[in-house]
């Protein structure tokens, strides 16, 4: 006897490339480019000698296990400027495992950890270097992101040429992850005041509102 049974079309399969965003989801000035993402191993994390407050080691010790990327479709895309302006990156993560330890990596970030380390400092002794580390948890007006944290850090001895400031905003739509980065080094004669960071926070939310578009439309 043969099964009438339908069953129903299964649902193309989304090409991560077709997910990035036009080259004008971006200021104008940038030069936007398509990046391969090589095999992805675990990153290092840096080992510093002493975190002030201890608790907040994890933000600087953590060292995901990403060997589950290779059982997904990514694809990334870097816009870097003309000047001292901030560098993104794109990335969209298509067949994410269900409860993998990726989703969890993807899942966004410990807004009450981040809210105790607003203020900290890290010390690598070996290299007689200190950096003072100010965490910002913002909530950008796109689709599909809880929430985004910038990082400013500014460093001291060995480390003082450091100066630079760090975004990042994970989300999920329509079953395809993303992340948003950006870092902006400043010249040692820039000021690194609050109006300032809250200026970037603002134009990276911008950013992201456009580069998700393509994801609405899934």
């Amino acid at each position: 006897m043969s099964d009438d049974t339908e069953t129903p079309d299964e649902a193309p399969a989304v090409d991560p490339d077709d997910l990035l965003p036009p080259d004008s989801a971006y200021p104008d000035g940038y030069d936007v480019s398509r990046e391969d993402l090589p095999n992805v191993q675990n990153p290092e994390s840096a080992e510093f000698t002493n975190v002030d407050p201890p608790e907040c080691a994890p933000l600087t010790d953590h060292e995901p296990d990403l060997s589950v990327l290779d059982e997904m479709e990514m694809a990334a895309q870097l816009a870097e400027p003309e000047d001292l302006n901030p560098i993104y990156t794109f990335v969209v993560f298509t067949d994410v495992p269900p409860e993998s330890e990726v989703e969890d990596e993807l899942a966004g970030v410990d807004e009450e950890l981040l809210a105790h380390c607003s203020d900290m400092t890290v010390e690598d002794t070996d290299t007689d270097s200190v950096f003072h580390m100010s965490l910002d948890y913002f909530h950008p007006d796109a689709p599909g992101v809880d929430g985004a944290f910038s990082t400013t850090t500014e460093g001291t001895g060995m480390a003082s040429q450091v100066r630079l400031t760090a975004r990042f905003a994970v989300g999920e739509m329509n079953d395809v992850h993303f992340l948003l980065t950006s870092v902006r080094p400043y010249a040692p004669e820039e000021s690194l005041d609050q109006a300032r960071i809250q200026s970037g926070n603002e134009e990276f939310g911008e950013v992201l509102d456009e580069t998700v578009q393509p994801l609405l439309e899934l």
